[in-house]
């Protein structure tokens, strides 16, 4: 079936057309950059892949079972702060002989470098054998996929709460 369709006709409808074209076109180049803005211009995103939740997670585990082993040597190898070391180790992370365990909440993530993210976690500590809560605890996580390495540094609840991050 073919449509006859005179000069005037055939201008409007390559008019509607041209217009469509465009506005997809700019829709799309704005979808794109939204999105490379959003992974590099310092913006978190709430982190929603369960793997990558229970990764950071596990990281943060790791150092947990360091400090539960008093292996301090081992902990100060992912701590990302130069400020502590083996003499004041416990000034920073003194939890009175309990053995405990973190339990995060909410996540955020943000692309540091290709293959490297960063990750600001808020949660709490818990004794391990009684479930009792002990204080709340800020870190950030850097996983490093390039090198499959992790650091941990510990953050203020200000600087975790203040996170400008995408829903």
């Amino acid at each position: 079936m073919k449509l006859k369709l005179n000069d005037g006709e055939k201008k409007v409808l390559l008019f509607w057309i041209i217009a469509a074209a465009i506005l997809i076109t700019i829709f799309a180049v704005i979808e794109v950059k939204k999105n490379f803005f959003d992974k590099y211009n310092g913006n978190y995103t709430i982190v929603r892949d369960v793997n990558r939740y229970y990764t950071v997670t596990n990281a943060i585990n790791k150092f947990y079972s360091y400090i539960n082993s008093n292996d301090i040597d081992n902990a100060l190898i992912i701590i990302d702060d130069n400020n502590i070391n083996k003499t004041n180790f416990t000034n920073y992370f003194n939890f009175n002989n309990k053995t405990i365990s973190y339990v995060p909440n909410l996540m955020y993530e943000k692309n540091i470098k290709k293959g490297v993210k960063s990750y600001y976690v808020g949660g709490y500590n818990e004794s391990l054998n009684t479930g009792e809560y002990i204080s709340d605890a800020y870190y950030e996580v850097i996983l490093d996929g390039n090198n499959f390495t992790f650091s941990i540094k510990k953050i203020d609840k200000e600087l975790y709460e203040g996170v400008n991050y995408e829903k």
